[in-house]
């Protein structure tokens, strides 16, 4: 049996497509259905079955999806320790964040490049973030509440939200105007933005949903752009001149920032670099989340 064939059939066993698997491997798809074809004939058995909507597993597929995923898991705890006991402050670092931390926060990562010239940042901001359990990344920079267990790491901050409105939407709407006047953004379902949906529910239930983003950095474009109002964190739409803060901070829609690692990476010398420099950076910076540094305006519900 070749392991890189089975690693593929892996990935295929998960993403149900051939064009999803060689996307995640970054291969073509051809390679994907070669490698394929060649674990059938050296296992002597089909694997998948080839649908009009994707893959399917055969029961015999199925049970190699499970073994597989059982020894990937132990190749990648032993890679995990093996790489754990590595202080050099040398090597890569694969971060795993989203769009808003690069965008806002560049120097979070130039000065750790300054301050260790031995380490190379690798960054993902992709919309699916990369596992830590599988090896995907070496530390995560995510907005939760909530961090999965066994994760090592620390809060970084929080970030808090309110209502936001270009100001010459503001303008000429009139500040007067009631919020389900208003044109409103909002955050796709597959954003899990439950809070805001759930308020814009409760408070504005006629209101007009002109467009809906999955991404904070979209929607924030859209609403200084005038096409609309929404909630987007305050540490960002603040310092910004051409926007208006339209109502007091929501309470309870805030999310705080974690930096988090597997513990068996928690002892490199790279990782721990990069955890401390994360820390150091937004202690200095906590004044940009308290999310009271302006006076509210007020929209009359």
């Amino acid at each position: 049996m070749n392991w890189y064939d089975l690693g593929v059939f892996l990935t295929v066993s998960r993403s149900r497509t051939m064009t999803e698997a060689a996307r995640q491997l970054g291969v073509n798809q051809t390679t994907v259905s070669r490698r394929i074809e060649a674990l059938e004939t050296d296992l002597g058995i089909q694997l998948v079955q080839r649908r009009r909507d994707g893959i399917g597993l055969t029961d015999a597929g199925e049970d190699a999806a499970r073994a597989a995923e059982i020894m990937e898991t132990v190749a990648n705890e032993l890679e995990r320790k093996l790489v754990g006991v590595d202080a050099l402050l040398a090597g890569r670092v694969t971060v795993t964040t989203t769009d808003v931390i690069t965008h806002y926060h560049p120097d979070l990562f130039t000065s750790f490049a300054a301050r260790y010239p031995a380490i190379e940042l690798e960054i993902n901001t992709g919309s699916t973030p990369l596992s830590l359990a599988r090896r995907e990344a070496d530390v995560a920079i995510r907005w939760t509440l909530h961090p999965a267990e066994g994760l090592f790491g620390r809060r970084l901050a929080r970030a808090e939200y309110a209502l936001y409105a270009a100001e010459e939407l503001v303008r000429s709407m009139g500040r007067d105007a009631g919020l389900a006047a208003w044109p409103w953004l909002a955050f796709t379902a597959a954003s899990n933005a439950t809070l805001t949906d759930a308020w814009m529910e409760a408070n504005v239930p006629e209101a007009t949903v002109v467009c809906r983003y999955d991404h904070t950095l979209s929607m924030y474009a859209a609403i200084r752009a005038g096409s609309g109002i929404g909630f987007i964190p305050c540490a960002f739409a603040d310092p910004d001149p051409g926007l208006v803060r339209l109502q007091g901070v929501q309470p309870d829609f805030g999310y705080d920032l974690w930096c988090l690692t597997h513990p068996d990476l928690s002892r490199t010398g790279r990782i721990r670099a990069f955890l401390q420099h994360a820390g150091e950076y937004f202690d200095a910076r906590q004044c940009l989340y308290s999310g009271a540094s302006v006076t509210d305006s007020q929209v009359n519900p």
